[in-house]
């Protein structure tokens, strides 16, 4: 496989989100988009292991133990399958503060940073989070309430509707037989 490029606008986007806000619920939202729009490949599961790394901040930060253990588990166990090729991030800085991150998860939460040795990558997502007015390689405890327990307040209708749909469609499959 060849080395993977990491400078595009979703993936700015979300290292500024990840770095200048700490809002890891708003990381998962971009990257999710962002995976879902391209087709299915080889990098697939790193783009899963950064929706996996901004749940488990997410969880970990608000004291969720268990999911947060579940997710950086999963998040590690795929960046893995990258160590070597991606030289944009630093993924073995990553996947050592995951592992920390795992060991020391009785400890208060501590936001991890992700290293990004390509430097244009680096000066285009300052850039983006100074057009922004953000700051970046803020700290958490930095955040407003409301960034750190943002699945309270958003619209899960549709969400609901899928899953009622998918219901729906397993209770006619099983009606089938």
């Amino acid at each position: 496989m060849d080395k993977i490029v990491l400078n595009n606008q979703s993936i700015i986007q979300y290292l500024v989100e990840f770095h200048a806000t700490r809002d890891y619920f708003e990381c998962h939202e971009i990257m999710e988009e962002y995976w879902k729009s391209t087709p299915e490949n080889d990098n697939t599961n790193l783009y899963l292991a950064f929706i996996q790394v901004a749940v488990a901040q997410y969880h970990d930060r608000r004291n969720n133990k268990r999911g947060a253990k579940r997710m950086y588990s999963s998040a590690y166990n795929k960046l893995q399958l990258y160590t070597n090729k991606i030289q944009d991030i630093d993924l073995e800085k990553l996947c050592s503060d995951i592992n920390l991150r795992l060991d020391h998860l009785t400890e208060p939460f501590a936001d991890i940073n992700m290293v990004i040795n390509n430097e244009a990558l680096r000066r285009s997502c300052i850039e983006e989070a100074g057009k922004q007015k953000l700051n970046w390689g803020i700290d958490s405890s930095q955040v407003d309430e409301a960034v750190i327990n943002r699945h309270l307040t958003r619209d899960r209708s549709g969400v609901i509707r899928e899953r009622e749909k998918a219901i729906q469609f397993k209770q006619k499959k099983r009606e089938e037989k």
